[in-house]
């Protein structure tokens, strides 16, 4: 996996756009919400699909992700 942070903070819909023009098919997103609840969202740019993933799995998810 290819990641890229965004450290600028521009809004959710620039990065998302950055995102699709780079070609990624998924993005994880952690904000404000998620680092208080120790989630992460994972997003599947092809289907729109998201899931809220706890912290600690995110490493067992994607394990799952590439089987």
């Amino acid at each position: 996996f290819k990641i890229i942070s965004d450290p600028i903070r521009r809004s959710m819909k620039a990065q998302m756009r950055d995102a699709n023009k780079l070609g990624a098919r998924y993005v994880l997103i952690l904000g404000e919400s998620e680092i208080e609840d120790k989630t992460i969202i994972f997003k599947n740019l092809e289907n729109g699909k998201q899931e809220k993933i706890k912290q600690e799995k995110i490493v067992e998810f994607f394990d799952n992700l590439t089987n």
